[in-house]
């Protein structure tokens, strides 16, 4: 990967070239720093109008996907007039309409089996905790004492050799997540976005985590800029980022060329 201050010149380039752009991100880590509770993540006062500025200019599309719940996810940004995506894409907003890609009669009862058998798992170790996304549920242990990670990761294997199939698993940052399997990622929801939202524009996307590869992967082949999140990670994305500070910074290079776009309406 390159750092993209180092390559800025090349991904102005494409940007200004460019008649029209979707910037889609992840939040958590990207937005706003990783915080031991995702109650604790809040996106800065300066970020929130940064994006409010691109999200009101015409030329841009601005989207947040992540594997928050969307009514959590909406209610975290605070924005109207962007699209977004909760658990991993499962769940879509885009002018005031919502659609879901997935069928929760199918899997909400083994669900709620999970989310007991979980629960009375992260009671065994202090700072662990269950987060009930509706069609998902993610155990934290970020907050638990580091001596401890290795036998609540093996208890969670353990269990996890019992899934129902209608259920899979996903790693994150310090989190494991239990997702319906639907045959449906971040990837499938940007492309979706792209397509129907914003189809002559030009994607950018910035993300930092595993699920987040599934973007990378699916816009790898195509004109776009992508911008993992982190140090020395091992990404398919062209770019990388240091931290969500220096995605800001990021940002706010990109707001300098957005100044430059034309209205898209006054070529019509």
């Amino acid at each position: 990967m390159k750092y993209w201050r180092d390559h800025w010149s090349e991904i102005e380039g494409r940007i200004s070239s460019a008649k029209m752009v979707l910037l889609a991100l992840d939040y958590d880590g990207v937005l706003s720093p990783i915080a031991h509770r995702p109650e604790h993540a809040k996106i800065s006062v300066p970020t929130r109008n940064l994006l409010r500025r691109l999200a009101s200019h015409p030329a841009f599309t601005v989207a947040v996907v992540t594997g928050r719940a969307l009514y959590n996810i909406q209610s975290m940004v605070g924005l109207k007039g962007i699209i977004y995506a909760g658990n991993h894409g499962l769940e879509i907003s885009a002018a005031d309409k919502m659609e879901t890609h997935v069928d929760p009669g199918m899997f909400q009862e083994e669900l709620a089996k999970a989310k007991l058998h979980l629960t009375r798992l992260a009671q065994s170790f202090s700072g662990a905790f269950v987060e009930d996304k509706g069609i998902s549920l993610t155990l934290h242990y970020r907050g638990i004492k580091e001596d401890d990670w290795e036998n609540l990761q093996k208890d969670f294997m353990n269990w996890a050799q019992t899934l129902h199939p209608s259920l899979r698993i996903c790693l994150g940052k310090k989190i494991y997540e239990i997702r319906p399997s639907a045959d449906w990622d971040k990837g499938d929801a940007v492309l979706k976005i792209w397509r129907k939202e914003a189809p002559h524009a030009m994607p950018i996307y910035v993300g930092d985590d595993h699920t987040d590869e599934d973007v990378f992967n699916a816009l790898k082949h195509e004109h776009v800029v992508t911008l993992y999140v982190g140090e020395n990670g091992k990404s398919t994305a062209e770019y990388f980022a240091h931290s969500s500070e220096d995605v800001f910074q990021f940002l706010m290079k990109v707001d300098e060329i957005s100044l430059q776009f034309p209205d898209p309406a006054s070529s019509n």
